[in-house]
C-alpha cells in the first residue's frame, strides 16, 4: 500500500484513524524489539497502556534495485505498540540513506496522532529525525554506546547533539549518571529494576526443558547477550578448573565469533531463549553467573539481570563492577572473586541470606 505522501508500507497492523486522546511516542531504538525483552521493551510496553507506541528499528537493506519501504507490524501481546522497520537498497551513500530514512519517517509520522514524544536509545537516529517537531525529547542512555566494539565515530558528536536537543536525559545507572550530569540541566539516574511476579516463578521447582532437563548438577548458568562485554577466557578457566561441573550459556552471540567461545564437553551454548521462559532456566541453576569482563565497554555497566537474580532467590557470582544498585536503595553486597570457580562454592553457602533480605522491596520501572 501508499501512504497519503506515496512512499511504500508493508503493514501487518491495523491503520485505524488516530485516536486524538492518544499521544504518540516514537522511540529510535538500536535494539531491536524481538531480540532480547529487555529497558526498551519494558518501558515502551508500559507507555503503550496510555500511548500509541512506535518502535522505530535500524534499518534492513534489501537489493539494490528494490524501493525502500517501510514493514510495520503490531507488538505481539502489544497491541499500541507499531513495530516500524525501514527496508532500503544497499549500497546508498550516507547522505542517500539518510535521505531515504527521512522520507520514510516523514510519511509515517504524517498520520500520527498529535502530540508527538520522541525518545531516544541510540544517537545514530538522529541525522534522519532531528528535523521533527515533538512537543518532548527524551534521550535515555542505558548504554556507553562509545565502548561497545565497532562504534561509530560520529555516535560521539551526535550524543552530544542529542543531549543539547532533549528535554530529559535518563542514564540506566549511577556511573553513566556521573559521567553524563553535566551535560545537561536536567539528567535524571533512572535504574533499570524488576519484574517481581515473573522472577519469582523461578523459586519454585519447575519442569525443566529438554535442553537443560539432562544436564548434571551443578549447574552454573548465565542468560543475555554474549558479546565483547562477556569474559570469555573466566568462562574457560572455570571450565577447565571444574569438569564436573555443568556451565549453561542463555543468550545469542553478536559482536564476537563463534570460534572465539570456549568449547568443552561441560559448556553448553543453549541459545537465546524468550523472556517468558528465562525463570524456566534459572530455577535449574545452582548458581548464576555474571561473568562480564573488566574492559572498556563495562565500565559503565549496570547489568539489569542483577536484580532479576536476586528476585529469584539464585545464588550467584559476579564481577566487581563500578555501577551498583545500592545508592538507588536495592541492595548492596560485597564482591565475590569470580577470577576462581572456589567463589562458585562460596556464594552458594552464603548467598541464601542475603538474596532475601535484598529482594525484599526492590522498585519496578
Amino acid at each position: 500500500m501508499l501512504t497519503s505522501a506515496g512512499v511504500p508500507v508493508a503493514s501487518e497492523a491495523d491503520y485505524s484513524a488516530p485516536d486524538p486522546s492518544r499521544p504518540t511516542l516514537l522511540c529510535f531504538s538500536h535494539l531491536r524489539w524481538d531480540f532480547v525483552f529487555q529497558r526498551p521493551q519494558h518501558i515502551m510496553s508500559r507507555f503503550a497502556r496510555e500511548m500509541t507506541v512506535i518502535f522505530w528499528e535500524e534499518p534492513i537493506e534489501v537489493a539494490k534495485r528494490e524501493t525502500a519501504y517501510l514493514r510495520v507490524r503490531q507488538a505481539e501481546d502489544f497491541p499500541a505498540v507499531r513495530i516500524a522497520t525501514p527496508h532500503i537498497p544497499e549500497g546508498l551513500s550516507e547522505e542517500q540513506r539518510e535521505q531515504t530514512l527521512r522520507r520514510l519517517l516523514d510519511a509515517h509520522v504524517s498520520v500520527c496522532a498529535r502530540p508527538l514524544i520522541t525518545w531516544y536509545y541510540t544517537p545514530m537516529m538522529l541525522p534522519f529525525s532531528r528535523h521533527l517537531d515533538a512537543t518532548a525529547t527524551i534521550y535515555d542512555c542505558m548504554d556507553e554506546l562509545s565502548k561497545f566494539r565497532f562504534a561509530p565515530e560520529r555516535l560521539l558528536d551526535l550524543e552530544q547533539e542529542l543531549i543539547d536537543q532533549a528535554d530529559l536525559v535518563f542514564t540506566g545507572g549511577a556511573s553513566l549518571y556521573e559521567a553524563k550530569k553535566s551535560r545537561h540541566h536536567s539528567v535524571h539516574c533512572f535504574p533499570s529494576s524488576v519484574d517481581r511476579p515473573h522472577f519469582a516463578k523461578a523459586r519454585r521447582e519447575l519442569e525443566q526443558p529438554v535442553d537443560q532437563v539432562e544436564l548434571k548438577h551443578p549447574r552454573l548458568g548465565f542468560y543475555g547477550v554474549i558479546d565483547e562485554r562477556f569474559d570469555i577466557d573466566l568462562l574457560r578457566e572455570m571450565a577447565d578448573m571444574r569438569p564436573d561441573w555443568s556451565f549453561v550459556m542463555v543468550g545469542p552471540v553478536v559482536k564476537i565469533g563463534e570460534d572465539e567461545l570456549p568449547r568443552a564437553a561441560n559448556i553448553h551454548y543453549l541459545g537465546g531463549k524468550t523472556y517468558e521462559q528465562l525463570p524456566v532456566y534459572l530455577s535449574g541453576w545452582d548458581v548464576a553467573l555474571m561473568p562480564f569482563a573488566m574492559n572498556e565497554s563495562t565500565q559503565f555497566i549496570s547489568p539489569t539481570k542483577t536484580p532479576n537474580i536476586l528476585r529469584a532467590e539464585s545464588r550467584w557470582c559476579r564481577r566487581q563492577f563500578a555501577t551498583w544498585f545500592g545508592p538507588m536503595g536495592i541492595c548492596r553486597a560485597s564482591t565475590l572473586p569470580t577470577t576462581r570457580t572456589a567463589s562458585s562454592i562460596a556464594a552458594k553457602r552464603r548467598w541464601n541470606s542475603r538474596a532475601k533480605v535484598a529482594t525484599g522491596s526492590p522498585r519496578r520501572i
